[in-house]
């Protein structure tokens, strides 16, 4: 059964993610945007209806949700890489 469940909810992904012009799969496919959790909502927020966003961000806001199982754990590794990154580039005191 939750074989099932997961090609479904994998199957209903691969539907939304194939929606062009929508700004959930655009800031998913950036690399500069590391939170991805509501990251195409957060956009449509950003740009302020601006360029006709407001006629997809309903739309948005269903991938956005059903993808929350995705993004969470993408983000957290995400912000984890980022900070792991940073403690590597940091000059190392002198001894």
């Amino acid at each position: 059964m939750k074989r099932r469940h997961g090609a479904r909810a994998m199957a209903i992904a691969v539907g939304l993610l194939t929606i062009s012009g929508c700004a959930t799969v655009m800031t998913l496919g950036e690399q500069e945007t590391k939170n991805k959790v509501f990251s195409g909502t957060i956009r449509h927020v950003e740009l302020k209806c601006a360029h006709a966003v407001c006629v997809d961000m309903p739309f948005s806001l269903v991938a956005d949700t059903v993808l929350l199982p995705v993004t969470i754990p993408w983000t957290g590794y995400n912000f984890i890489n980022v900070h792991e990154n940073r403690k590597s580039t940091e000059p190392k005191p002198r001894e």
